[in-house]
């Protein structure tokens, strides 16, 4: 046997392991001089998102309160919570009443609270994805009772204002155009469309 050739080869293993560990430290050390500036980089990431997450708290809750005081005066206001849920970030929406209790606006059964919520988050998330002033709404509310159209009505009024928008609405609902600043019917006549101002008075 011949073990001249068995400790040469054993001796250039040993140095491409050696090799490789220097490597590895050189690697270690590398990151290691690095590892305060990730830190630094995470902390000011994880600010900077914290202070995003308000900011579009304090968005929503806004435009979904101005609809809640609309048309249901002090009885309920909007809460944002952003919860971590299987490692991502999540937004939890929830109203609570005049005495402090926790109210799923999904659940409710009926008033229209859902329809309000519903359309103030619609125009909430519309506001901070459009760069638009011009928005055009096709029978809102066409399914809100009765008695709530006129404040639903007051509620586009109050939006328009306060996001400075712009709204074209159609609608055959005499609460949402006693609202309108100008009024444009549309006939239709055989195959064409005759559409006239109507002069408010």
């Amino acid at each position: 046997m011949d073990f001249t050739n068995i400790i040469a080869e054993k001796r250039g293993e040993l140095n491409i392991i050696s090799n490789q560990i220097k490597d590895i430290t050189n690697n270690i050390n590398s990151l290691n001089k690095k590892l305060p500036s990730i830190e630094k980089a995470v902390a000011l990431l994880q600010e900077v998102a914290e202070n995003t997450q308000n900011q579009i708290k304090e968005h929503i809750e806004d435009i979904v309160d101005t609809g809640l005081d609309t048309c249901f005066p002090g009885l309920y206001t909007c809460h944002i919570a952003f919860v971590s849920k299987r490692n991502k970030t999540e937004c939890e929406i929830y109203l609570k009443d005049d005495e402090g209790n926790r109210i799923n606006p999904i659940e409710d059964s009926g008033g229209g609270l859902s329809d309000i919520v519903s359309f103030s988050l619609r125009m909430a998330c519309w506001t901070m994805s459009s760069t638009d002033n011009l928005i055009v709404l096709d029978e809102p509310f066409k399914f809100l009772s009765t008695n709530l159209r006129p404040l639903a009505g007051s509620l586009l009024k109050e939006l328009s204002n306060k996001l400075n928008l712009q709204m074209i609405i159609i609608s055959h609902d005499e609460e949402m155009i006693e609202i309108a600043d100008r009024i444009f019917l549309v006939n239709k006549d055989k195959k064409f469309s005759k559409i006239e101002e109507k002069i408010i008075t």
